[in-house]
C-alpha cells in the first residue's frame, strides 16, 4: 500500500488562497479609499448652496464693474476689503474667505505650473495653498470648462473659498456668453421649497428661477415659566408673494425663542430683537425674536433708516413672568397690525393690575407701558429690555417685531411685537396672530388665529398655534421661514 503525504499540497493551497484574499482586500481598500475621497468632494466641493454663493460673488464683480478686461485673474481676500465696503459684511456672513476670478485663458493656464512653494514675489496667481490646489485639480474637463466669451468683458470663472469651522469648502460659477448660470439645476424639491430654521445669523436665498415666490415667516415665542403655567407669547405668521428674477438674492433672519423663566439677574431675549428680562425676586423671561426677510443683510433694528429694504416681518411674543398664584403675567403674542398686550394679574398692595400693563408694538412705534416709571418701551426692531437695576425696573422682555413690544414692572409679562407686510412689492399678503386686533386694510391685513375667521386653519391648528411651522398658525418655540416657488 502506498501512502501519499498531502501536507505539502495543503500548504500551497493555503498560500494561494491567502494571496487571492490579500489581492482582493487591496482592491477593496483601493476602491473604498476612492469612495472616501469622492465622498469628501461631495461634502466640500460644489454643493448647491455654495454654488449659488459663487454666483452671488460673481455678481459683485460684474455689477460693480470691478473686473479689468485686460486681466487674466483677480483675487479678493475678504479680510483685505475696506470696512466701509458693504459687501465685506455680506461675504463675512456667507463665510467666504477668498474669491478668485479668472478669464478663459487665465483659468486654463494655472494647471501648467501651479504649486505651493512658488515665489510669491514673481507671480501671486501661482501661489495657492494646498486645499485650493486640490480643488482646482479636482475639476474635470479643465480644457472644456470655459465656454464664455474671449473678450474678457466679465470674468469667466468665479471660485469661492469658504471657511466653516476650519473646514474649507469650494464652489465655482461659470459665466456663458448669455450670462446664464452654469449650475446644474437642483431637484424640483429644492427649486420649489427652501426652509430656514433658527441659526443665530443671517441666511441667504438666491432665486433659482424667474417667477412668483411665496414668502412665509413665523416669529419666535417669548420665554415661559412652566411651573406656574405662565406661557410666553406665541410668534406671529406673515405671508406674501413677490416676483423674483433668476439670481436675485434675499436675506432671511429667523428669530430665536426667549429664555425661559429664571431668577438670574439678566435673562436674555431671543435673536433678532427679543427684549432682555431683569429680575429682583420674580421669575422673568426673555422676549421672542422677530423673523424677517430683507433685501440687505442685517438684524431688523439695523433697517430703521432704510425701512424700504424690509419685505416682510413676523413679530415675536413677549416673555412671561411669575411670582406666585396672585402675581403673574402671560406674555403677549406677536401681532399683525399691532402686537398683543400681555395678560397680567398683578395684585401688589391692592393696586390695580391696570397699572402694570404694557402694550404691543404698532406700525409706527414701539409698545409702551401704562404707569409712569413702571416699564420700558419697545423700538423699531427691538422689544423692551429691563436691565437697569438702579431704576428698579424688574420685568420680562418684550417681543421683537417691526416695532417691538413694551414691558411692565414686577411680575408682569412682556407684550408682543408687530408684523409687517406694507412693502408695495408684496401681493397676496396677510398676517395671522394669536388673539390679535384684526385689520382689513391690504397693507396691514390681520387675522386672529383664535377667532372665527374662514381664513383660520381650523384643521391643523384648532387652538390657533402649533409647535411646527403651519401656514396661518401662530408658532411656539423658535421662529421659522419658508420660500416657495
Amino acid at each position: 500500500m502506498v501512502v501519499t503525504n498531502k501536507n505539502g499540497f495543503v500548504l500551497i493551497e493555503t498560500i494561494i488562497v491567502m494571496s487571492v484574499l490579500l489581492i482582493g482586500m487591496i482592491i477593496l481598500y483601493s476602491n473604498y479609499n476612492k469612495m472616501i475621497i469622492n465622498s469628501s468632494k461631495v461634502n466640500y466641493y460644489d454643493n448647491v448652496e455654495d454654488m449659488y454663493t459663487a454666483y452671488y460673488a460673481y455678481k459683485y464683480v460684474n455689477d460693480l464693474t470691478n473686473w479689468d478686461s485686460d486681466s487674466s485673474y483677480k483675487i479678493i481676500n475678504i479680510d483685505d476689503m475696506s470696512d466701509n465696503d458693504n459687501y465685506k459684511g455680506i461675504f463675512k456672513n456667507l463665510e467666504i474667505e477668498k474669491i478668485y476670478f479668472f478669464s478663459k485663458n487665465g483659468f486654463n493656464n494655472i494647471f501648467e505650473s501651479t504649486n505651493v512653494d512658488c515665489d510669491k514675489n514673481k507671480n501671486q496667481l501661482l501661489c495657492y495653498d494646498g486645499t485650493t490646489i486640490n480643488y482646482l485639480k479636482s475639476i474635470e474637463n479643465k480644457n472644456e470648462i470655459t465656454k464664455c466669451d474671449d473678450s474678457n468683458k466679465v470674468p469667466c470663472i468665479t471660485i469661492v473659498k469658504i471657511n466653516r469651522d476650519d473646514h474649507y469648502y469650494f464652489a465655482k460659477y461659470e459665466a456663458y456668453d448669455n450670462n446664464e448660470i452654469k449650475i446644474d439645476d437642483p431637484k424640483d424639491e429644492f427649486d420649489k421649497v427652501k426652509e430656514f430654521r433658527y441659526t443665530g445669523k443671517n441666511q441667504i436665498f438666491v432665486a433659482p428661477k424667474t417667477g412668483i415666490y411665496k414668502l412665509e415667516v413665523w416669529g419666535a415665542q417669548g420665554g415661559s415659566y412652566t411651573k406656574g403655567n405662565v406661557t410666553g407669547g406665541y410668534g406671529a405668521y406673515s405671508v406674501g408673494e413677490i416676483n423674483f428674477h433668476k439670481g436675485d438674492y434675499l436675506f432671511v433672519v429667523v428669530g430665536g425663542k426667549g429664555t425661559d423663566g429664571s431668577k438670574n439677574k439678566e435673562v436674555l431675549g431671543g435673536y433678532n430683537g427679543g427684549g432682555n428680562g431683569y429680575n429682583n425676586s420674580y421669575f422673568v423671561s426673555g422676549g421672542g425674536g422677530a423673523t424677517h426677510i430683507a433685501l440687505e443683510s442685517g438684524l431688523l433694528n439695523s433697517f430703521e433708516e432704510k425701512q424700504e429694504k424690509v419685505l416682510i416681518v413676523a413679530g415675536g411674543g413677549g416673555g412671561g413672568a411669575y411670582q406666585n398664584s396672585k402675581n403673574y403675567g402671560k406674555g403677549g403674542s406677536g401681532g399683525g397690525i399691532n402686537g398683543i398686550s400681555a395678560t397680567n394679574i398683578v395684585i401688589i398692595n391692592k393696586v390695580s393690575s391696570e397699572n402694570y400693563l404694557s402694550y404691543g408694538g404698532t406700525q409706527t412705534s414701539g409698545g409702551t407701558y401704562v404707569k409712569e416709571s413702571s416699564g420700558k418701551n419697545g423700538f423699531f426692531g427691538l422689544g423692551a429690555s429691563c436691565i437697569k437695576d438702579t431704576e428698579k425696573i424688574y420685568c420680562s422682555g418684550g417681543g421683537g417685531g417691526y416695532y417691538g413690544g413694551g414691558s411692565a414692572i414686577n411680575a408682569a409679562g412682556g407684550s408682543g411685537g408687530s408684523g409687517y407686510i406694507g412693502n408695495a412689492v408684496l401681493t397676496e399678503k396677510a398676517m395671522y396672530c394669536y388673539g390679535c386686533e384684526e385689520s382689513s386694510d391690504k397693507n396691514t391685513y390681520s387675522i386672529n388665529t383664535i377667532g372665527e375667521s374662514e381664513l383660520k386653519d381650523k384643521e391643523n391648528c384648532p387652538v390657533g398655534y402649533s409647535e411646527e411651522p403651519i401656514s396661518k398658525c401662530a408658532k411656539a418655540g423658535d421662529g421659522f421661514a419658508r420660500i416657495t416657488y
